[in-house]
Formats: C-alpha cells, sequence, structure tokens
C-alpha cells in the first residue's frame, strides 16, 4: 500500500474514531415516539415485515456497542412476532442523534430497535402509513 492511501485509512479512521467518542447517551423510563405512543420498558411491540428487500429487518439489528459495527439485521422469520423493550436510550452523537430500544424476543436478546424509523418503514405495528 502506498504512502497516500495509508496515509487516507488512518485519517478516515481518526475521524470515524472521533465521531464515534463524541456521543453520549442518556437512559430514559420512557419515550413518546412519532406515532403518539408512549413506548416504557417492560412493554411490547409487534413486529410486521422487514423493510429490506429480503424481507430482514432493516431497523432491528445487532449492534456491537463497543465498536458500533453493525453485525446483523433481524431476520424475516421474526415477522408477525412480538418484541420486549428493555432499555431506551436517547443518543447524541456529532452527527447523529435519535432513540433507540434494546428489544429482545423469542429466539434472540438483546437487538437495538430504531424506533422512529421502524415507525417510518412499517417494520412495527402502530406505523405511520
Amino acid at each position: 500500500m502506498n504512502i497516500k492511501k495509508t496515509a487516507f485509512f488512518v485519517i478516515l479512521l481518526l475521524n470515524v474514531n472521533f465521531l464515534i467518542a463524541q456521543k453520549s447517551y442518556d437512559k430514559l423510563n420512557e419515550f413518546e415516539a412519532l406515532n403518539g405512543i408512549t413506548y416504557k420498558i417492560g412493554d411490547t411491540i409487534k413486529l410486521k415485515k422487514g423493510s429490506i428487500a429480503n424481507g430482514e429487518f432493516e431497523y432491528v439489528y445487532f449492534l456491537n456497542k463497543v465498536n458500533h459495527v453493525l453485525h446483523e439485521n433481524l431476520s424475516k422469520e421474526y415477522s408477525d412476532k412480538f418484541i420486549t423493550i428493555k432499555k431506551i436510550e436517547r443518543y447524541n452523537m456529532k452527527l447523529i442523534k435519535g432513540v433507540y430500544f434494546v428489544v429482545s424476543g423469542q429466539g434472540f436478546k438483546n437487538y437495538t430497535l430504531d424506533i422512529q424509523n421502524a415507525i417510518l418503514t412499517c417494520e412495527i405495528e402502530d406505523c405511520i402509513e
């Protein structure tokens, strides 16, 4: 690898790490979403269908919080199943802000639900169509 490419990748890596480091998380007990529903820890949410072309869920995914790498989207086999809210967190990164739920369901544990986008894409029941 030449010096220019190496320097580019080092700068890119530093920028990504800087953005990730500039974050804060606030734990919430409840959150009123775009659909007007106030969700609380312990509530259940019914999944509909994933919004990715292959049927997987784009906004229900496993996220490694250590390095923020998206590992896998929830499989389409969980369509029409229920998930339970375990945690509600508001995140505030330098360029990205939002609220997500840590959820679990039958056959999986600790996935992330991007509630606002799941509502907008009708991945969950009580969406905005």
